[in-house]
């Protein structure tokens, strides 16, 4: 369920001070549909642009000079349910039955490969944020079906499958990230 409504690019940096020298300078060249900005913690900082996909892409092209870029993530074809969540107009369902989850370093990078997934296979977003209390590593938790979490499983080998999930647990890991999520879906 791709978009048609441009692309997103997003540049993650190990320095703040950096990073933000590189959002000014894009920021005065670079006309977009939105962009943002966000410290993580671990003194991480990250741009986040959406725009035409030439902007997005000359705004990724300036970036990519400074030598404090950790790390990139571009969805040049947007997933309709990606899009909906990161504007904060999704609702989960109450207890899925199936869960996937998969942790990254890079909240670039989640981003980019949740895109992939949920272009890929028909999952939903349960959670996607980068966390505090794992030094801004970030959780993605997606439900579905049987074939279509253990689907995710064979593209990321790092994830893992839960099925038939126990209302119990469920309420155990929606307690871990509730109270300590770092974005506020984006």
């Amino acid at each position: 369920m791709p978009s048609s409504r441009g692309a997103i690019g997003i540049l993650e940096y190990q320095s703040v001070p950096k990073g933000m020298y590189v959002l000014h300078e894009i920021k005065k060249k670079i006309q977009f549909t939105d962009i943002q900005s966000e410290i993580l913690p671990g003194g991480k900082f990250i741009i986040y642009m959406k725009g035409s996909h030439g902007n997005v892409e000359y705004g990724m092209e300036l970036g990519f000079s400074e030598d404090t870029l950790v790390d990139l993530g571009w969805l040049g074809s947007v997933n309709k349910r990606l899009e909906i969540y990161l504007e904060g107009y999704y609702e989960g369902e109450e207890v899925p039955e199936n869960l996937f989850i998969f942790q990254h370093k890079s909240y670039a990078k989640t981003l980019e490969l949740t895109n992939t997934l949920l272009n890929t296979l028909d999952l939903e977003i349960v959670h996607l944020r980068a966390e505090r209390n794992m030094e801004g590593a970030s959780l993605a938790i997606f439900s579905g079906g049987v074939s279509d979490v253990r689907g995710a499983k064979a593209l990321m080998k790092e994830g893992e499958v839960l099925t038939n999930i126990d209302e119990d647990v469920y309420a155990q890991i929606r307690g871990y990230y509730e109270d300590d999520s770092y974005f506020s879906r984006r």
